[in-house]
């Protein structure tokens, strides 16, 4: 029997970046939601899966996203 390890990041959003476009909370609900000043929050970094978090990191247009490796601390975007 083979066991997979999911990926798991640590998430951050860089609120100077954010322009509240939605995509991440478009592309990973579970994750992201919008503050009152309509920018983009971390509600829950175990909401969604990794690659649903990478895919809102890699869409968000002002790559305000930061995501690094839960692990090793290596950033993996951007």
């Amino acid at each position: 029997m083979m066991t997979t390890t999911a990926r798991r990041y640590r998430i951050r959003v860089d609120p100077n970046k954010c322009v509240g476009s939605t995509l991440c909370v478009h592309f990973a609900a579970g994750v992201f939601a919008l503050d009152d000043s309509g920018q983009s929050v971390v509600a829950d970094a175990d909401g969604d899966t990794a690659t649903n978090v990478l895919e809102a990191a890699e869409q968000c247009p002002q790559c305000a996203i930061v995501l690094e490796d839960a692990e090793s601390g290596k950033k993996v975007f951007p």
